[in-house]
């Protein structure tokens, strides 16, 4: 039921014999260094395929003697030691090794899964499109890897994931809008340079254009246009005649006619004594 070989100094390709071990529901072959692809077989964990694990019994003999009832596993990037709740664990961590190939399809029928780790490999191709079926997972990390693509929709779906790393990978486009994804922090997604969207600061190519209306213009609208312009053309036309006629109205007779230039001045001069004198 539990394989834990995490650290060691293993090689060489995975074993396909591991797919024979149905009851498997704990696999760890972390930090290591196995090479070549991801078996597709590992589709036949039987046991991983569970949704609910607590009617699992885990049996490792006496407890006060034989196997003991615990077991360490790195989940959600620490290490933690596992009892009681041990039969609700299912996990499978595959990370710091020299995997190649994709993430196999298969994967995706192992819906009691609720730990994948397949960070620091060399693995590339897309994250499979309907890794919503595994709708139990908690924690997920493909990070530093060479994954291409866009992030699947139907991630917004993983309502229990809460542990997402899919930093530094060639992931492109728009960040799924949804409140799941746009929860984690620009970490979870940096180094991915054709990524875009919240939480990330780079914005995707149209979302600051203007929305441009669709639908053309009737002949009523193109009216109102043509007489706005004419209405704003008259404006500008008589603005400045409006100005010359009254500017000449009031300086052209004080230019000509001596009589008025003295009236003008004499008007201003007992504004100004009566402001200095207040008037006496």
């Amino acid at each position: 039921m539990v394989l834990v070989l995490h650290s060691n100094k293993f090689g060489g390709h995975i074993p396909l014999e591991l797919c024979q071990q149905t009851s498997l529901q704990i696999l760890d072959l972390g930090n290591n260094n196995f090479s070549g692809s991801i078996p597709r077989c590992f589709g036949n964990f039987t046991a991983m395929m569970r949704q609910e694990g607590y009617d699992r019994i885990f049996d490792f003999g006496p407890p006060n003697g034989g196997y003991s009832q615990k077991a360490f596993l790195v989940t959600k990037g620490m290490e933690y030691e596992y009892r009681n709740t041990l039969p609700l664990v299912i996990s499978m961590d595959l990370s710091s090794n020299n995997l190649v190939g994709e993430i196999p399809e298969e994967l995706t029928t192992l819906i009691g899964l609720r730990f994948l780790n397949f960070s620091h490999n060399q693995l590339h191709g897309k994250i499979p499109d309907k890794i919503n079926a595994v709708k139990l997972l908690e924690s997920l990390d493909v990070s530093m890897n060479q994954l291409t693509g866009v992030i699947p929709q139907s991630m917004a779906n993983l309502t229990f994931l809460s542990q997402l790393n899919l930093s530094y990978n060639n992931l492109s486009g728009r960040i799924p809008s949804s409140t799941q994804l746009r929860s984690f922090s620009a970490l979870s997604f940096i180094g991915n340079h054709d990524l875009c969207g919240a939480p990330l600061t780079t914005s995707c190519n149209g979302d600051d254009t203007p929305l441009v209306s669709t639908t053309s213009p009737n002949v009523e609208d193109e009216g109102s246009e043509d007489s706005g312009w004419i209405e704003m053309k008259w404006f500008y036309i008589s603005m400045p005649l409006g100005f010359a006629v009254g500017f000449w109205a009031v300086i052209g007779p004080l230019a000509f006619r001596k009589d008025w230039r003295s009236a003008y001045f004499k008007f201003f001069d007992d504004i100004k004594y009566k402001l200095m004198f207040g008037g006496v």
